[in-house]
């Protein structure tokens, strides 16, 4: 999700937007704003959709670790359950 959501859309559409608004910054400044207004636009909806997978990235990790922490926690305490109430003294 993070390769081809931010990774990927930066590669294939923002880069590609900033070069020609490089390549367009020695035009007069009424030709400028005319290119940056048509750039604009579609540069905002490629960072809104690289925002949205960067976060499902980040949420997507954040829930993955808390459910292993979980797992993890609730083997422990099954363990330690066990060995307390199996009447082995030496637990």
């Amino acid at each position: 999700m993070y390769v081809i959501g931010v990774v990927g859309v930066t590669m294939v559409g923002n880069v590609p937007l900033n070069e020609r608004l490089a390549a367009e910054a020695g035009v007069p400044s009424a030709r400028a704003v005319a290119v940056r207004a048509a750039f604009e636009d579609r540069w905002n909806e490629f960072n809104l959709l690289r925002t949205g997978a960067g976060t499902g990235s980040l949420t997507t990790m954040a829930l993955d670790a808390s459910v292993r922490l979980q797992g993890r926690r609730n083997r422990r305490s099954r363990e330690t359950r066990g060995t307390l109430y199996s009447g082995d003294s030496t637990g």
